[in-house]
Order: structure tokens, then C-alpha cells, then sequence
């Protein structure tokens, strides 16, 4: 989902669904506002080419960009994994408790007021009531304001896999610990079998997201 962490979001509303197969879901919907330019990069540039245009009147004390004009509401079908969400009350507290295999539907985008170069992001989490977590989350923090933080899944390994593919698991980690152990702030070129990539510090919070859920699974 979003690679910053600790996003605002007020959970405005829940609904519980009971599945085909009796699974138990909480249909959670979060509101993050205000939207900005920077969030919808972090969800594709088409996200930012939908909502945002150059702020044609932009002076000294004007933002850059601005919503288009014609956007009111808009709905976004995006490629998002089942993902771990990291819920605390504030940023500067620990994490309060993690949510596993979280899916995310029906992100919508709306503008409240015509008027003022203002949007609201809206998306729910699809959450399995199986955990004390889970529950805590839906009926605790409902109506309430949490900062939340997103880590795609990692598909469970099986206990007999090619060597091959453990081994590249094993890399996986070792890359995700050298991106955790970069400072926050900075840019860092990683080179592995003669191709560069960039680690950005979006990229290393989200590996100290993924190692901290890591940790916390190696301890169960």
C-alpha cells in the first residue's frame, strides 16, 4: 500500500461479514485527509496523473500542485497484496499491535468541498476475526484517529522447497537487513551481480516494517 509509515487514518466505519466458507470479516473504512500529491505518488504515478495538475496560479505562498478541477469522486482498482498493518495511537509510541493478511478494496478518492483544493482518501481493510488483534482493532480504535503502517505479505515458505528457492528466500532477508540498517534520510546505491538499484528511505522503513514483523513471528 502506502511505503511511508505512519499513516493517518480515522476509522469511520465497519461492517461484519460472515463468508461463504464462515469466515468471520470486518469490513473497516479508513479516511485519510487531507490527501496529498506525495500519498497518491506513493500509489502510482497514474493515482497522482488522475488527481493532481500544475498549480496554474502558483505564487510565493501556493502549493506546487493542485487537484484538478474536475475531479468530485473517483475510484481506484490498484494491485494491492494482502498486506501486514502496523497500528499505533501515536508516532513516537510502539507499535500497539500488528494485523496480518489484510486485504484492501474499493480505494475511492472525493473532493468535500468544490471550493477548496482539498481531497480525501477513503479505502477498507477486509479484516480476518480470528485474532485478539483483530478484534481490539474493530472495536477499540473504531471512531478513532491511528497511524497506520503497510508491508505487503510474504508468502509462507514450505518446510521442503527447492534449494534454489530457499536459498533466494535467504537473500531476500539479507537484502532486507542491509536496507533496514540505512539511515532514514539518506539515498543508497546497491550493486548485486553487476546491476545497480537505488534504496530509497521509503524502501528502507518498509524493510524495517517487513524485519520487525519477522521478529515478532520468530518469537511465537
Amino acid at each position: 500500500m502506502f511505503l511511508s509509515p505512519h499513516i493517518p487514518c480515522l476509522l469511520k466505519s465497519a461492517t461484519l461479514k460472515l463468508t461463504k466458507d464462515e469466515t468471520r470479516l470486518a469490513l473497516v473504512t479508513c479516511v485519510v485527509e487531507p490527501f496529498s500529491r506525495e500519498l497518491a505518488a506513493e500509489l502510482g504515478a497514474d493515482v497522482v496523473d488522475h488527481l493532481f495538475i500544475p498549480n496554474p496560479d502558483r505564487g510565493r505562498e501556493q502549493a506546487a500542485w493542485v487537484p484538478r478541477p474536475e475531479v468530485t469522486e473517483i475510484g481506484f482498482c490498484l494491485p494491492v497484496l494482502r498486506q501486514c498493518v502496523e497500528v499505533v495511537e501515536h508516532p513516537e509510541l510502539p507499535s500497539a499491535y500488528v494485523l496480518r493478511d489484510v486485504g484492501i478494496e474499493r480505494i475511492r478518492v472525493t473532493r468535500p468541498d468544490p471550493e477548496l483544493p482539498r481531497l480525501t482518501l477513503s479505502f477498507v481493510l477486509a479484516i480476518i476475526l480470528e485474532s485478539k488483534d483483530a478484534i481490539n482493532f474493530v472495536v477499540h480504535d473504531f471512531g478513532r484517529l491511528v497511524y497506520l503502517s503497510f508491508a505487503a505479505m510474504q508468502r509462507e515458505l514450505p518446510l521442503e522447497m527447492d534449494p534454489d528457492v530457499r536459498k533466494a528466500a535467504k537473500v531476500l532477508e539479507i537484502v532486507d537487513d542491509f536496507m533496514a540498517a540505512q539511515p532514514e534520510y539518506v539515498t543508497v546505491p546497491l550493486t548485486h551481480a553487476g546491476k545497480t538499484s537505488t534504496i530509497t528511505p521509503q524502501m528502507a522503513e518498509q524493510a524495517r516494517v517487513r524485519k520487525k514483523l519477522r521478529a515478532k513471528k520468530g518469537r511465537r
